[in-house]
């Protein structure tokens, strides 16, 4: 699922590279792309660019790959500077910011199934946001209605 930059200018994409999954940069003006996660262990999912389109959102295994699952990570725009958000040993998936840039919403199968969490990009705390047996899926975030 590639996702367009708010300026309409850049794409990021996954590559499937025989193992690898990168984080890709397409500049829709050059074609020009760029890996911006070129470790040889790097594999991710979904990233997505920040309202402002200075950072970007990933789910990753980078810091877990012995336990096997994903966290949250968010990175500049142009590839550096990488933060695990949420270091926790259960599966966390599916990022999307909040309009206000400010947190990440993510799906997590903290409790035994997929409920979903946000967490504070400035201080990492991260909340539960719904609590129940059933599965949350599909999210999207948006502004509030005025």
């Amino acid at each position: 699922w590639p996702n367009l930059s708010p300026d309409g200018q850049q794409l990021l994409w996954v590559a499937n590279q025989r193992g690898r999954a990168p984080v890709m940069l397409t500049d829709l003006r050059t074609g020009r792309s760029t890996d911006l996660t070129p470790e040889p262990l790097a594999a991710a999912e979904s990233p997505r660019f920040s309202p402002d389109g200075r950072h970007i959102t990933f789910a990753s295994m980078r810091d877990s790959l012995e336990q096997g699952s994903n966290d949250i990570f968010v990175m500049d725009a142009a590839g550096g500077q990488m933060r695990n958000l949420c270091r926790h040993p259960a599966e966390d998936f599916d990022p999307n910011w909040s309009a206000d840039g400010q947190r990440v919403v993510f799906a997590s199968l903290r409790s035994g199934t997929s409920l979903l969490y946000e967490v504070s990009v400035d201080s990492g705390q991260t909340r539960a946001l719904s609590v129940h047996a059933s599965h949350d899926m599909d999210h999207v975030v948006r502004p509030p209605r005025r």
